[in-house]
């Protein structure tokens, strides 16, 4: 049979069925051990597929997404562990949801996929139970599908080993260690002196906007130039402004040959590119002012904003002169945290709980226009200028859609934060 088949190839089909991305051969078992044994990627076939009902398991959510993936794309050669997947690699790819692939694409993503998948097992020493596709993902989201399918084995190789503790992340799926206090503080840290033989630590901080123009920026700039002060022979910093999305790779090894050993990106949208510098450059220390950002090569810090939301929203009530409906601030970036406290601020104060998402307050070309409160009354205001951050206060309303009076508003004080962690980098407990 094994010579037939190397000199007729396989004159006809088997006969299967696929249920759940899982082949069960009903006629030509012994064909499909023959190309086994030789390693065929392929077997022609005629296959019927059972689709099961849909439930809420995750097997069974993750393969109706296939069944979509698989429309458009006609391929089953990939496979994931995780809901959201299949749309994510669709979206990789550059393709709308349910687009259709052509056939050059499909040729191309499996010539990508096969060299992946070779260079990963070679390198899979320690067995991870990782699968491919997972791995593959993870690795698309750091480089991106185009520089993914575009270089060589060997480039491959390379990547995926320098890029082969987030697969171990995969694999381990633990929680974040999360960190509430970088560092004990000591006395008189302020006028401590720092050993002569101590490294200078340069720091760049990367801002998307300008301390003029973004409230969030101000802060973070207060925050550099309080650690400049704290630590004023120690540390030199450079600053980088209006940096994008598609600058900020180039402004960041701009920074490393500056001779940056220490970075902070203060804004999410850049934590990708903060992974990559950081494989790259594994001497410099990177952390993203991001949240819930799981990766080996890289610390993420903020705020625990959702305590001063909360807080307002108790402090609005408790001063709040008339019941009914009113509005409150809505942030583009806002944790599920920060929104639940938000409301329950709202609901401890009023059992009825009429409160009303909405955006009082909005920033355009340089000025602010306001929305009344419904009703009258008290409302949050998100709020530009010198306060330290774009975080809701507590305003009264004067005069209907016209005048305000501050009642409350929370600052935080990233100075403080760059010290003390500053501080366990010249300790020796940086871990």
């Amino acid at each position: 049979m094994s010579d037939s088949h190397e000199q007729e190839g396989i004159r006809e089909p088997i006969k299967a069925y696929e249920y759940m991305n899982r082949f069960y051969v009903e006629e030509g078992n012994k064909r499909v051990s023959v190309m086994k044994h030789y390693n065929v990627a392929y077997t022609p076939g005629t296959v019927v597929r059972i689709i099961p009902k849909k439930t809420e398991e995750t097997e069974n959510r993750i393969y109706f997404e296939f069944l979509d993936f698989y429309e458009a794309a006609h391929m089953n050669n990939i496979w994931f562990s995780k809901v959201g997947s299949f749309p994510k690699l669709q979206k990789m790819v550059g393709k709308q949801e349910k687009e259709p692939w052509t056939e050059e694409e499909r040729r191309d993503f499996n010539s990508a996929y096969t060299r992946f998948t070779t260079a990963f097992q070679s390198q899979n020493k320690n067995q991870l139970s990782v699968l491919p596709g997972d791995a593959f993902l993870a690795l698309l989201s750091l480089y991106g599908y185009a520089e993914i399918r575009d270089i060589g084995i060997s480039e491959l190789k390379k990547l995926i080993a320098d890029s082969w503790e987030e697969f171990e992340l995969l694999e381990e799926e633990k929680e974040i260690d999360l960190k509430m206090d970088p560092a004990k503080e000591k006395p008189s840290i302020f006028s401590r002196f720092l050993p002569l033989n101590e490294t200078k630590l340069k720091i760049a901080f990367l801002y998307d906007k300008t301390p003029a123009s973004s409230a969030w920026t101000y802060a973070h700039e207060l925050g550099r130039q309080h650690l400049e002060e704290c630590f004023a022979d120690a540390v030199e910093t450079l600053v980088f402004e209006n940096v994008t999305e598609q600058t900020v790779e180039e402004v960041m090894e701009e920074a490393i040959r500056a001779g940056c050993n220490l970075i902070f990106t203060t804004t999410p949208v850049f934590v990708t590119a903060s992974v990559k510098a950081a494989i790259a450059n594994p001497d410099v220390r990177i952390l993203s002012c991001s949240l819930n950002t799981s990766h080996r090569y890289i610390r993420t810090y903020y705020a625990r904003m959702y305590e001063a939301k909360f807080l307002m929203e108790r402090w609005r009530d408790s001063v709040r002169k008339k019941t009914g409906s009113y509005i409150w601030q809505t942030i583009l970036f806002m944790g599920n945290c920060q929104y639940q406290r938000l409301c329950i601020g709202s609901q401890d104060g009023q059992p009825q709980g009429k409160g009303v998402p909405g955006v009082v307050y909005e920033k355009r070309g340089g000025s602010g226009r306001i929305y009344p409160a419904v009703g009258g009354g008290l409302c949050i205001r998100k709020r530009y200028g010198d306060t330290g951050g774009e975080f809701p206060d507590v305003w009264s309303l004067q005069k209907r859609g016209t005048d305000f009076a501050n009642l409350a508003m929370p600052v935080w004080h990233w100075g403080r934060f760059y010290e003390q962690l500053i501080q366990t980098i010249f300790d020796g407990t940086w871990k």
